[in-house]
């Protein structure tokens, strides 16, 4: 049933939106949104559960949303939802009596977030008006035109892009190879644009290990630097979109593993012993870092030493994890070849990492 009044709070965030960008996280059960949570700060994980809760919802979308002309448009990394663009402005119709366009867009950068004071606006208040709105983020390169363009090229190159934090920390860490290593990523590059993508998967699948081998070589960087509350807050949403599509990855591995080898008795203990693997990586992928991320942005300066510093000894974990031989062997397993978990969580360590200074 839709709401019996209108929500002020949430019709003035949404008005904002439409100038200036805002994390949001939408409450749904299957097809139906139930609330929404939009503002400027980050959105604390506790108060997530605590509407997924309350609300009794089943999916949670988290990300960014901001006007882009006469649209609203709900910015995501990872994957699309399939909540349909029409039951979201019905829903936001009933509860701030606006009358908004509403879309979802699956990037591969979020829009950033500024954590500074911004000037009053009369949009606030105001009714919606056209605005110019800032360049929109950037969208992952559309795969080819044509019945013959192979669907897994969108994640490809989404997957591609991640990787650049980590292939410029290769660099960093063996500059004699920077040449090899730019041609390798140009060479995927190429590949992307075109219809088949198992050449785009291969490649990029070698260009990862490549990377990721060579950044783990690098030197610890000085802990001198300057934390950027901006970056961090946008690569603790995207955190949780990478740690969730590895978890959904892991998953679809271990059923595809069960489905295949449940008629083989003599293969019955192997099976079982790779799926209590497959669940104890798993279990080592889902620490606590989105709160700890967020720990560090809701405190002041003078409290986030320590914080940082945990978060600094859970990144450690999660490197030490990567570094595990059968965590190495899931991009581009036999079974599911077109899987990708490592070089994802990896680059965006790094962005953590470089967000907090370090």
């Amino acid at each position: 049933m839709p709401p019996t009044s209108i929500n002020e709070e949430l019709a003035n965030e949404l008005k904002q939106a439409r100038q200036k960008a805002r994390h949001f996280a939408l409450i749904a059960k299957g097809a139906a949104p139930l609330h929404l949570i939009v503002q400027k700060k980050p959105i604390k994980p506790a108060d997530v559960l605590s509407a997924k809760a309350e609300h009794k919802g089943n999916t949670v979308i988290e990300g960014v949303v901001l006007g882009d002309g006469a649209e609203l448009v709900f910015y995501v990394v990872g994957q699309e939802p399939s909540l349909p663009a029409s039951k979201l402005k019905s829903f936001l119709a009933d509860t701030t009596g606006l009358p908004l366009k509403p879309r979802f867009q699956l990037v591969t950068e979020l829009p950033a977030v500024a954590a500074g004071d911004e000037p009053a606006d009369a949009l606030a208040k105001g009714p919606l008006a056209a605005s110019a709105p800032p360049p929109p983020p950037v969208s992952p390169p559309p795969p080819p035109a044509g019945p013959a363009a192979d669907p897994r090229l969108e994640r490809l190159a989404a997957l591609f892009h991640s990787l650049a934090p980590t292939i410029q920390q290769a660099i960093a860490a063996q500059p004699a190879r920077k040449e090899e290593i730019l041609a390798a990523a140009a060479r995927v590059k190429q590949l992307l644009g075109q219809p088949d993508a198992a050449a785009a998967h291969d490649a990029l699948l070698e260009l990862s290990r490549t990377v990721q081998g060579l950044a783990a070589t690098a030197p610890t960087a000085p802990l001198d630097g300057k934390l950027s509350v901006a970056a961090l807050g946008k690569s603790r949403v995207e955190w949780l979109t990478v740690r969730n599509q590895a978890l959904a990855d892991m998953q679809r591995l271990k059923e595809a593993i069960a489905q295949e080898f449940a008629d083989d008795v003599e293969q019955a203990a192997a099976l079982a012993s790779a799926l209590a693997t497959l669940d104890g990586l798993m279990q080592r992928i889902d620490v606590r870092l989105a709160d700890e991320l967020d720990a560090v942005l809701n405190a002041d300066a003078a409290a986030r030493p320590p914080l940082v510093a945990q978060v600094r000894a859970t990144l450690a974990q999660l490197h030490a994890l990567l570094a595990d031989p059968v965590m190495a062997e899931l991009d581009g397993n036999e079974v599911l070849p077109e899987m990708l978990v490592a070089a994802p969580i990896r680059a965006k360590l790094v962005e953590i990492s470089a967000a907090l200074g370090s």
